[in-house]
C-alpha cells in the first residue's frame, strides 16, 4: 500500500503515525508535483 494525500493534512489523517510508515509518499509526492506544475506554466505561457 502506498499513501498519497494532496496536503496539507488537515485532520484526515494520523500524521505522526503515518508519517512514520515506510509507505507515506506524500511528501514525495508534493516535491515531483512541483516541477510538473512549472512545466505547465511553461507550456501555458
Amino acid at each position: 500500500m502506498i499513501v498519497l494525500h494532496p496536503l496539507p493534512r488537515a485532520g484526515e489523517i494520523d500524521p505522526p503515525r503515518v508519517d512514520a510508515m515506510p509507505c507515506a509518499r506524500y511528501f514525495e509526492q508534493a516535491r515531483n508535483g512541483v516541477p510538473v506544475r512549472m512545466a505547465m506554466l511553461e507550456e501555458v505561457i
